[in-house]
């Protein structure tokens, strides 16, 4: 493919004649009135970004403590305690959420 500068070209588009200047086409454009490209993002875009974002700032996991607590599930030897879960994740919920 070939871009001839200047030059309009394509189904329909008249061609200048021999020794007819061809007019600048930024010219032209401002002229008609420059097109712009506009970008819109949607909220569920918006959404995604947070989430990333909030997924960033969550600590590693320890793969060595993942490890032995499969283990101890696979061989039916974890049993944690409920209420120490509850208190647990009650207590991390409040400090995250700044109550």
């Amino acid at each position: 493919m070939r871009i001839n500068s200047g030059v309009t070209s394509g189904v329909g588009a008249a061609r200048p004649k021999q020794g007819v200047a061809v007019a600048n086409p930024s010219s032209r454009a401002a002229e008609v009135g420059e097109a712009k490209d506009v970008v819109s993002v949607s909220s569920a875009a918006k959404l995604a970004t947070e989430i990333r974002v909030s997924l960033d700032k969550v600590p590693s996991v320890r793969a060595s403590k993942i490890e032995a607590i499969q283990s101890q599930f696979d061989s039916d030897t974890y049993h944690p305690d409920g209420e120490a879960v509850v208190d647990g994740l009650l207590r991390e919920h409040m400090q995250h959420s700044g109550l």
